[in-house]
């Protein structure tokens, strides 16, 4: 990362401010990614450009078996959209409209989903673009997103902002962050304000409530990765 020094004088007065420039991250035409879900519930997400066909992809030969159910959440209607391969069509529409919920079709790109798997599963591979999220993709409360391009958490508040980085004055552009650690059994957690008090504040404020430092864990965001965002 470099710096750069900005000086400007008036009637006498000289203000003197450094700017940190971050290098451009370039991101690739295409990738291959495979998703794989451990038994238990994963937060995964759909970071390519291409829309998951729920049915086709978790209900195929040797797939639905090992997946118990898909969830995704719409933020629009503040509703969740559910699927289980072990549901046929009519059963499907029965139960989900009997809960509240929606039938899940599609998993579109930047949407976050969950699945709780029985055994272990690979999906198919997939080509296609990564996604990256903006501050348009992103509504008023809770967002179940995702995107396809490695980003720390403080990078990605960073990027979700239309001003300049400022060494010590880092923007709130969300109030909270999470990703889920299937094997852990725990929450990441990245708040801006927290890290905007410098130290360990952020770091400490996790280990007191049960939650793991993204920073300490070497934990990012990318394509393997759901994660919720918490937006005013």
């Amino acid at each position: 990362m470099q710096s750069v020094t900005l000086v400007a004088s008036y009637q006498g007065m000289t203000v003197q401010k450094t700017l940190e420039i971050r290098p451009v991250a370039t991101t690739p035409t295409t990738v291959s990614y495979t998703a794989s879900f451990p038994i238990g519930w994963t937060l995964a997400g759909n970071g390519l450009a291409t829309p998951i066909d729920v049915a086709a992809t978790f209900g195929a030969t040797g797939i639905a078996a090992k997946v118990t159910t898909v969830w995704a959440w719409d933020a629009i209607t503040s509703k969740w959209n559910f699927y289980s391969p072990a549901l046929s069509s009519t059963q499907l529409l029965d139960y989900a409209g009997s809960k509240g919920y929606g039938v899940l079709s599609s998993i579109d790109p930047r949407q976050g989903y969950w699945v709780n798997a029985a055994q272990p599963v690979d999906l198919p591979q997939r080509t296609a673009a990564p996604v990256t999220l903006t501050a348009t993709d992103l509504i008023k409360g809770w967002n179940l997103v995702a995107q396809g391009v490695s980003s720390t958490p403080a990078d990605f508040n960073q990027s979700l902002s239309d001003l300049p980085p400022v060494p010590d004055n880092l923007p709130a552009s969300f109030i909270s962050l999470w990703a889920w650690d299937n094997l852990k059994g725990a929450w990441y957690f990245y708040a801006p304000t927290l890290a905007a008090q410098g130290g360990t504040a952020l770091k400490d404020y996790a280990d007191a409530k049960g939650y793991l430092d993204f920073a300490t864990q070497g934990k990012t965001l990318g394509l393997d990765t759901g994660f919720w965002i918490n937006r005013q």
